[in-house]
Order: structure tokens, then sequence, then C-alpha cells
């Protein structure tokens, strides 16, 4: 069965990991880098799905709210 966490400040080692075993991992897809963009109004949504238990695909994605409209972007760096 897949599965799709949300990750938090908990897991934040497990997704790095995951994302450093990737084929063509990229540091903007780490845990710290939604972190850094958190301080310029972006808010991260990092997710990691599992199938039996064990990780098999990653994302970081980055929203944010555009104001008149009251809509939110989803951004996946890299």
């Amino acid at each position: 069965m897949y599965q799709v966490h949300l990750i938090g400040e908990k897991e934040k080692d497990l997704f790095n990991s995951f994302i450093s075993t990737a084929p063509k991992p990229h540091f903007l897809q780490t845990y710290e880098w939604g972190e850094l963009k958190r301080g310029t109004g972006w808010v991260p949504l990092r997710f990691l799905v599992t199938r039996q238990g064990t990780p098999i695909a990653a994302i970081s994605l980055l929203k944010r709210t555009i104001p008149y409209f009251k809509k939110s972007i989803l951004y996946a760096p890299r």
C-alpha cells in the first residue's frame, strides 16, 4: 500500500537522507532550503511517499498566496 506523509521537523533527517540518495539530488529540495524560503513569504510543504513503510519518492513544494486573487500557487524547485 502506498502512503503519502506530510513531513515535519521531526522527520527532516529522514527526508534529507532520502533526497540525498535520489538519482539527481539537489539542494533546492532539502528541508533547510524550504526553511530559508519560509523567511521570504513561502510556506514549505514536504511530502514523502512510502510503500510498505519504505520511502520511494519525495518532493518539497513551496506555497505562496497571491493577495489580490486570494489564491495560492505551488512551486517545486528543481
